[in-house]
């Protein structure tokens, strides 16, 4: 026998044990992407109407082509970071366009970075369309890149006046936020709007009730995390680089949360509403969560999922968490923004989780070892580091919520846009030709 295929007996099977090994550990850290969750849902029936009263919250209630109110289960489908930027993120629409089809929710909710990379109102239009077209109630929250780039120019035009101050930078921020917010929502099916009369932080600030026979259900709390902190002595946390400390939900906005949860109160009889949260940059508190896991010391309790890089929240640790656990209200957290994560961890009476997402146009970690990640993703899906697809929360009659993980990579959704996908993957951004369904 020769050398070479000494070599060879050696080095192949050497391969393919390490092959092996990846495919096992990854596949254990990510069982959910090959288990069946066993959860069947009703497809939702009757007609949503969003109401606006002219005294009292905003809510949404189902009711049947008679007029009469449904007590049936409400279907909410969330989704992070579409990243969307231009005509190539037409994978990013397609696939969302087949969750919704395949689900039929009555309320999207998008979790932040849904619009990046852009200075104009054009996406944001296209946006609307999309569910206007459809007929889909939708909300959304912003993320730290949502008119990142309209701030970074006027900031950089402003400062060819004169160097700019800590206080007018947060000033320009703000008209960037609000102007980002201002042209996404508004039209027939978006609910979300923004609570201003307190002057709080942030830009979209609401909540929307959820009603049925028997009152309110859930109650559903947007925040705006914000994106960065204009303060030179606060860096990011754990990062060797120069890079700003991501925000945080501010005490203006805790205090706007705790007066709006006492009124509901009221409304509803007295009773506090069951309530979820849902904003884009994840607490503190995720990680600790995490940590606990970890460790297995029994302070928190996974119920699914697993974090793939590090919870990336503010460096200022927002008392807003502490807050949700006195209101006797909010027990539920929804967050985007580390699109590696998709844990969902009881901790402390809360729970703490990430929505799923479609991160394919102009998202990080698409580029980086981009080929090696192709590899271990036609090996198998289970393979594949991001978390791809949408998250479903069934809210029961009773105010219960049923919470699933939708995945991609098993839901057949890519049918036929396997080249399309194949383009993201390795370039960030799908190829130039449309998509035809």
């Amino acid at each position: 026998m020769g050398k070479i295929e000494i070599i060879l007996l050696i080095v192949v099977p050497s391969v393919a044990l390490i092959v092996a090994a990846i495919f096992i550990i990854v596949s254990r850290l990510r069982p959910h992407l090959h288990k069946s969750s066993g959860v069947v849902e009703k497809t939702p029936n009757g007609n949503i109407e969003y109401v606006v009263p002219e005294v009292g919250t905003p809510y949404l209630i189902k009711k049947n082509e008679a007029g009469e109110i449904l007590d049936e289960p409400f279907k909410i489908l969330t989704c992070a970071d579409l990243h969307i930027h231009s005509d190539h993120s037409e994978l990013t629409f397609t696939v969302l366009s087949r969750f919704l089809e395949k689900e039929k929710p009555d309320l999207v909710i998008l979790l932040g970075d849904n619009i990046v990379g852009r200075t104009d109102i054009v996406m944001q239009e296209t946006l609307k369309r999309f569910f206007e077209e459809r007929k889909q109630h939708w909300a959304f929250v912003l993320g730290n890149h949502d008119s990142e780039r309209k701030i970074k120019e006027d900031i950089k035009e402003a400062e060819k006046k004169g160097k700019l101050t800590r206080e007018q930078k947060e000033q320009i921020n703000a008209e960037g936020r609000k102007w980002m917010f201002d042209s996404l929502s508004g039209g027939p099916y978006c609910v979300v709007r923004d609570e201003r009369e307190d002057e709080i932080s942030g830009s979209g600030n609401c909540i929307v009730n959820i009603k049925n026979s028997n009152g309110i259900t859930q109650s559903l709390v947007f925040f705006d995390s914000g994106d960065y902190i204009y303060d030179d002595k606060i860096k990011r946390k754990g990062f060797v680089t120069d890079k700003r400390s991501y925000d945080y939900i501010k005490e203006d906005q805790i205090a706007w949360y705790k007066k709006r949860i006492q009124e509901i109160t009221a409304e509803n009889g007295g009773i506090a509403p069951k309530s979820m949260a849902f904003f884009h940059i994840p607490l503190r508190e995720y990680q600790e969560a995490f940590t606990h896991v970890v460790l297995k010391n029994g302070r928190a309790k996974r119920v699914y999922g697993n974090n793939m890089e590090p919870v990336c929240a503010s460096n200022i640790k927002s008392a807003i968490f502490e807050a949700f656990r006195e209101s006797g209200s909010t027990n539920c957290v929804v967050c985007g923004h580390d699109h590696k994560n998709d844990s969902s961890i009881i901790y402390k009476g809360i729970r703490l989780m990430y929505s799923q997402g479609l991160q394919y146009d102009r998202a990080y970690n698409r580029r980086k070892k981009a080929y090696f990640l192709k590899l271990l993703n036609n090996i198998s899906p289970r393979l594949c580091c991001f978390v791809e697809g949408v998250t479903i929360f069934i809210v029961k009659s009773d105010g219960t919520v049923e919470i699933t993980p939708r995945y991609a990579q098993k839901e057949n959704v890519f049918h036929g846009l396997e080249k399309h996908y194949s383009s993201a993957y390795l370039t960030g951004s799908v190829n130039r030709k449309r998509i035809k369904e």
